[in-house]
C-alpha cells in the first residue's frame, strides 16, 4: 500500500489529517510528512500532526502497526516514534483547542501575518485594513 494525499477521519477522537504518503510494509503503516521548510530539530506542531496521524490511522486500520513516521523537511528527515507520550499531548491539545470559543488568540505584534490569517475579516485586533 502506498497512498498519497488521501484525508483520513477519525470518527473515535474526532480528528482529520491528509498524510502526504502513506506506505504499508508488512503490517506496518509509515506516514510521510513533507514539509517546504529547513529545521534543527522537528517543530512541536509538526510532531502533533504526525500524532494526530498516528491516532486516525490506529483509528482506520485495525491490526495494522504504527511505530513511526517520518518529517521529511527540505534537507532532513527526522524519525517520529509513536508514543503514549505523543498519543497524551495530542489527545490533551485537541481538548484544549475544542474548550476554546470565537477567535483564537494570535500573535497581534507581526502585521504580516494579518494578510494570511483566516480570522483577519473578524479579528478586532487585525493590525491590516
Amino acid at each position: 500500500m502506498q497512498s498519497e494525499g488521501k484525508t483520513l477521519i477519525s470518527r473515535r477522537y474526532g480528528l482529520t489529517g491528509k498524510p502526504d504518503r502513506v506506505i504499508r510494509k508488512g503490517d506496518e503503516l509509515i506516514p510521510y510528512e513533507f514539509k517546504s521548510t529547513e529545521a534543527d530539530s522537528p517543530r512541536t506542531g509538526h510532531l502533533l500532526q504526525m500524532g494526530v496521524y498516528f491516532l486516525i490511522l490506529e483509528d482506520n486500520y485495525a491490526g495494522a502497526v504504527i511505530n513511526k513516521g517520518v518529517l521529511k523537511y527540505r534537507t532532513r528527515a527526522f524519525e517520529v516514534r509513536n508514543t503514549p507520550e505523543l498519543r497524551e499531548r495530542v489527545l490533551r491539545t485537541a481538548q484544549l483547542m475544542r474548550s476554546m470559543r470565537g477567535v483564537p488568540r494570535r500573535n497581534h505584534d507581526n502585521p504580516g501575518k494579518c494578510f494570511k490569517c483566516s480570522f483577519k475579516e473578524v479579528c478586532s485586533q487585525r493590525l491590516i485594513k
